[in-house]
């Protein structure tokens, strides 16, 4: 019996250690043009990898008007307290399970790109504030769950067998 117990907890720290490696990057705006590839834009001057959690906090204090200058695939995106409102625009924003996650929000979120959902996921949009997507989703037969107090709205056509769910007393 103790050997089961001794191998559960060698899965238990595999599983954190491998937890603890997901990065979540986070926009400064720190260089000259607005684009999510140009590392400079990003804290610590790295670019995210495909698949990073992307974060707009207090650090995003410049060019809150991104652009993605090409396909750009996230694990999920969330807005904290940035210093102004943000945007993306261009190309097609692909997000996974992570979402968009403007339940802390300070601040609202506008995206112009076309978006592509890579797996069912949550927009959580808190009271006050506004998450607007003009672009068309492409839901990819994965479920979107639209949350919160804010109002969320989208202008663009939504494709996909995936389904929509709006859970909460905000707008959509």
């Amino acid at each position: 019996m103790s050997k089961n117990i001794m191998v559960f907890a060698g899965i238990g720290c595999l599983a954190l250690s491998l937890a603890s490696e997901v990065r979540s990057v986070t926009w400064d705006g720190g260089a000259a043009d607005a684009g999510c590839t140009n590392p400079v834009n990003w804290v610590g001057d790295v670019a995210p990898l495909a698949g990073d959690p992307i974060l707009f906090d207090s650090n995003s204090t410049a060019n809150p008007l991104t652009y993605l200058g090409a396909d750009f695939t996230i694990s999920g995106l969330a807005v904290l307290n940035p210093s102004g409102a943000i945007s993306v625009d261009s190309n097609t924003l692909t997000v996974g399970v992570g979402g968009l996650d403007l339940s802390r929000a300070t601040q609202n979120l506008s995206i112009t790109s076309a978006v592509a959902l890579s797996a069912g996921q949550e927009w959580a949009v808190t009271n006050g504030r506004t998450l607007t997507v003009a672009g068309a989703i492409a839901n990819g037969g994965n479920a979107l769950v639209v949350t919160g107090g804010g109002a969320v709205a989208v202008s663009g056509a939504i494709s996909g067998a995936g389904g929509l769910t709006y859970r909460g007393p905000g707008i959509l």
